[in-house]
């Protein structure tokens, strides 16, 4: 999700988002179903009869629905509300 997010960032996520919340141009937490244990930070860049089509915002590396496909609501566990980060000096 680089340049949004990078390592050593911090994230505050609301964990089981409601549906109606969920927009285009959020960043989700996903975790696939043929993947359990594994979770995915993405950005929603579709909605489409309750599914969803997401893509990391580095496009080149990104593993997202371009691979995938749409998903379905049950796969996205988490909406991120806000990052920050610590200062480096």
């Amino acid at each position: 999700m680089a340049p949004t997010l990078n390592q050593g960032d911090w994230v505050v996520v609301r964990w089981r988002p409601r549906r109606k919340k969920l927009e285009v141009g959020n960043i989700v937490v996903i975790e696939r179903e043929d993947q359990p244990g594994i979770q995915y930070i993405k950005r929603i860049t579709k909605i489409e009869k309750k599914r969803f089509w997401v893509e990391g915002d580095n496009s080149e590396p990104s593993i997202d629905s371009r691979s995938w496909g749409f998903l379905n609501r049950k796969e996205i566990i988490g909406k991120l509300l806000f990052r920050y980060w610590k200062s480096k000096s």
